[in-house]
Parts: C-alpha cells; structure tokens; sequence
C-alpha cells in the first residue's frame, strides 16, 4: 500500500543500489540526479529534493529527502513517484529506476489536524472523542429521535463533576425537552437531588405553570390516592385496590368525594391489609358503599392527630381550641360544666366538675370535617 503524508511534511525515503553483474550493493555515481513526478503529469518537480548518495558512508544505501510543501509544488490528494533521471552503477545507466512512491492527504484514513499528533485508538478499534477540542456545537438535526436511551446510559453516569458551572441553562433545552413520555416511572428519587439543589433561583419565573404540570400532580405531591369503595359502614371503608402494608395509612386522612358523603374527612385510625378495610372516626353520617374517596396523609406530625387515646383531624383540633376560646360555655356554677362551638351549633366538651372546678369526666366530642 502506498504510503500517505500530510502536505507540509518531510519525508526520507532509502533505497539500495546493486551492481547488475553480481547483485552485490553498489554506489551510485554519475552525479545522480533524482526527480518527481505527480500523477500522469510529465512536468517534474525538482524542489526540496536531496538525494544522498553512499548514506552514512554505506556503499550502495541512498536517501532521499523530499520536502512536500504546497510551496515545492506539492498538493493534497495527489500521488507521487520518485526516479533517477541521472546516475549510473557500475557503469550502468539507472535512468528511469523508481526509488519512493506516496501520497498527500490521499487516503480517507482519520488524521489529526495538527502535524505531528496522534489519534488514541483502543485495542478494539475505538476512537476517543475530546469534546473540548471539537469545532461548532451541536445542533437538534444532528441527534436520531432515538439517539439518547435508556440502554445507552450506564447507571450513574450523571454525576455533578461532570457538568460545568451554570452548563445547564434554559437556552440549552428545546421548548418540548422534558416531556411525561421522557422520563420513566420512579426515575426521580431523594438520592438524585443533592441537599440545597432545588431553591428559588433555581426556576425561572415561568418555569411551573398550570400548562407544566399535569392534572395529576397535586395527587403525586401530596401522597394521594384515590379509588371506589366496594363497601362500608359508617367507620370503615372496603376497596379491594388497596394493596398495601397493614396500618400505611393509619393516622393519613379519607375524604369521600361523591354522594351523600361528598366533603366529610376522618382520620385513619387502622387499616387491615388482608381485608383491604381502613377504619376511621368518628362515622360519617351515612354508611359507606361505593363512594368514591380520597385517602391523603395530610398530616405528618402525630401530635396533630391524638388528644389522649383518641385521634382526631388537625381541623377537628383546631376547632375544638376555637371554641374553648371563643365559643359559649355555660354550668360553670352547677356539676356539669358545658362548652359550644362558635356558631352554638353543637356541644364540644361537657365535663363533670366539683364545687372547685375540679373535672371528674370530660365528653369531647368533635366537630364534623
């Protein structure tokens, strides 16, 4: 195969001389003269040619210096043969002897752009790619719908060393980028989220919006589920959907959606998973069939869910502290000591109490959600 240069090289060819009579190496004499020719043009290039003869003071060894630049004559895709056009061995002509071959920028092989480097290849055949040192950018009609897979990603491949600060910006991402069909079920977790990553400056002040957010998002935020009752009573509500762990929602909250039962909420008290049956209190004023509910954790903190023993929603508790401060209280003076709610709708506490005020047995009951 014919070797291949970059233009601006400079190339030493050897080449050996033999006497014709024994075949033993000879020198070449006769004030030897070598010259070019490109292609099948018959001009020859004589430029940044030096021919020594008897090389390193080796009999019959030659070398040939050829300076390839575009300013000897030398161009990009062309082919070259080198021959004696002077010379003798032994007394012979060896006019027309072709002594060096090559081409400039010839061959499709992959070549640096700087003279002198070298391209890394594996010992599979594989190219490294330095983007740092590619030319343009990359551009949308340059990526396959197809060109970013899951299968393509090595798992923790996206780590925070390898994005620069601020590479990511809002003029980096098509209008349409992060779409519900982009990224998978449960792809996102805390681990993902470095403490302190997601903070005001870090939206843009459009960047949530009603048309950014599907119509069941607010269920995923707030741990919701909802679903049909198969059947009930006033405290307990049956969906053979549920599947989870006995007591996941206990202490969560239920608020029925449809029916006569529209609006009530009552906290969790007990779930069984074998019989998919939550219990809550108080009832509800009607019994539960095939409502339709809502069953959302709400409430966190379980000093918001119990007074005593007993379990009551963070409205239920706020309004019965509404009502000991603000709501009517009457019997102060006899055995049985009453406090109303503020509207003097129902009774909140009743409580037996001494001639000093001392309670013996108090009945809350809650207001209904």
């Amino acid at each position: 195969m014919m070797p291949d240069y970059p233009l601006g090289q400079t190339l030493d060819f050897k080449f050996t001389t033999r006497q014709f009579s024994t075949g033993a190496t000879f020198l070449l004499a006769g004030s030897p003269v070598v010259e070019v020719y490109e292609d099948n043009d018959t001009t020859q290039i004589l430029a940044g040619e030096t021919l020594t003869a008897n090389f390193d003071g080796i009999a019959g060894l030659n070398n040939l210096r050829i300076v390839a630049t575009g300013g000897n004559g030398y161009e990009v895709g062309k082919s070259y043969a080198a021959i004696i056009s002077v010379g003798t061995v032994d007394g012979v002509s060896v006019v027309g002897e072709v002594v060096a071959q090559f081409s400039i920028e010839r061959s499709p092989a992959l070549r640096p752009t700087t003279a002198g480097r070298t391209l890394d290849v594996t010992a599979a055949g594989e190219a490294g790619l330095d983007l740092d040192n590619t030319v343009g950018t990359l551009a949308a009609a340059q990526f396959g719908a197809d060109f970013i897979t899951a299968a393509k990603i090595a798992d923790n491949a996206f780590l925070a060393v390898n994005f620069g600060a601020a590479a990511l910006t809002a003029a980096k991402f098509g209008a349409d980028f992060i779409s519900a069909a982009s990224i998978a079920d449960n792809s996102i977790a805390g681990e993902h989220i470095a403490t302190g990553a997601i903070q005001a400056s870090t939206f843009a002040a459009d960047a949530i919006d009603a048309a950014a957010i599907a119509s069941n998002a607010g269920a995923k935020i707030r741990g919701t589920v909802t679903g049909t009752a198969d059947s009930g009573s006033s405290t307990t509500m049956v969906d053979n959907a549920l599947t989870q762990a006995d007591d996941y929602w206990k202490g969560a909250t239920i608020r029925f959606t449809d029916g006569t039962l529209s609006g009530q909420s009552r906290v969790i008290t007990d779930f069984v998973a074998s019989s998919d049956t939550v219990t809550f209190s108080p009832p509800v004023t009607t019994a539960v069939v095939t409502h339709t509910y809502e069953l959302v954790d709400l409430c966190p903190d379980p000093w918001v869910r119990k007074l005593g023993n007993t379990t009551y929603s963070a409205s239920a508790i706020a309004q019965l502290n509404v009502g000991v401060l603000g709501g009517k209280i009457s019997g102060l003076s006899t055995t049985t000591a009453t406090i109303r709610d503020v509207e003097d709708a129902a009774n909140l506490i009743v409580a037996t109490v001494d001639v000093d005020g001392n309670r013996s047995a108090v009945t809350i009951t809650p207001p209904v959600d």
